[in-house]
């Protein structure tokens, strides 16, 4: 039996994925890492929203549209702390973009992880 705790690293692991193939998917069509970033990490984030409820919160404190708005002005400041990290490694440490967004994506994780713990 998965506790929640490897319930919720599964989810975030998917999301976590399919938030990096849709930031290679933007790059790809042309946008610059910092609004590929944006717009991986929105898609990212609301896929965990909904997957978290699906399969790990059957019961929620709030209703869908108002945990999603939650979570999404929460990470508001973890949105830009991530392209900031984006841009600070492509920058400062030269590394590619994909790599970049990994680094970042490990650190805005924990700090997701963090925050939805101690408020959800």
């Amino acid at each position: 039996m998965v506790n929640n705790f490897n319930k919720y690293l599964i989810i975030i692991s998917f999301g976590f994925a399919i938030d990096v193939l849709c930031f290679i998917g933007f790059l790809k069509f042309g946008f610059s890492p910092y609004s590929s970033n944006i717009f991986s990490f929105c898609i990212g984030l609301t896929l965990n929203v909904t997957l978290l409820r699906v399969f790990l919160n059957k019961t929620n404190k709030f209703k869908f549209h108002i945990d999603l708005l939650i979570t999404f002005i929460s990470n508001g400041a973890v949105i830009f702390i991530g392209t900031g990290l984006v841009w600070f490694f492509i920058n400062k440490f030269n590394l590619n973009p994909f790599e970049s967004k990994i680094i970042s994506n490990g650190i805005t994780v924990v700090i997701n992880l963090i925050t939805r713990l101690k408020f959800f």
